[in-house]
């Protein structure tokens, strides 16, 4: 979904199979979005980015933080998130052969995930 169909072929070469974070990384980076909202942290992050005026696309009411309060409760907020401690119990239900392949096709979102955190801490600061 980030990359435009018409650039698969070279997103594609690019990669050439090799599905590792920093090949994913290397093909994935020039289509990155300027924003990237993480899920888990939706409300911060949206305050950040609305502040230092990333969201003006949105054509955002001038009173819309009372619509969104910062402090207001997630209602998106997944059982089966990756903060989900209960996921540890992975472990003792996957053989290393199949926690490498879950980790290896997680490295897109992985490297989205990180990359928000950058964006964010970039302009927090």
């Amino acid at each position: 979904m980030l990359v435009p169909a018409e650039k698969l072929p070279e997103f594609n070469e690019t990669i050439s199979g090799n599905l590792s974070y920093d090949s994913m990384a290397k093909a994935l980076n020039p289509f990155l979005p300027e924003v990237v909202i993480r899920t888990s942290t939706l409300n911060n992050d949206f305050y950040v980015y609305a502040s230092s005026g990333r969201l003006s696309f949105l054509n955002l009411k001038s009173d819309w933080q009372e619509d969104f309060p910062l402090e207001s409760e997630q209602r998106n907020v997944s059982s089966l998130s990756s903060s989900n401690t209960s996921l540890d119990k992975v472990q003792d239900y996957c053989s290393d052969y199949h926690r490498s392949l879950l980790a290896e096709k997680s490295h897109t979102a992985s490297y989205l995930l990180d990359q928000a955190q950058v964006k964010i801490a970039n302009l927090s600061n």
